[in-house]
């Protein structure tokens, strides 16, 4: 069972991230997106 997954794209300067998890093993994924989100605004 995998707990969360992260894929990253990169096309024509746009970055997308999607993010699942399962609910069960990482309840907090809301939060986990949020760190994420905020470390690539720091680094823009």
């Amino acid at each position: 069972n995998m707990g969360i997954g992260v894929a990253v794209t990169s096309y024509r300067d746009d970055l997308t991230i999607g993010i699942f998890a399962d609910p069960d093993l990482c309840p907090d994924i809301s939060a986990f997106a949020a760190a994420l989100d905020a470390q690539f605004e720091a680094h823009l």
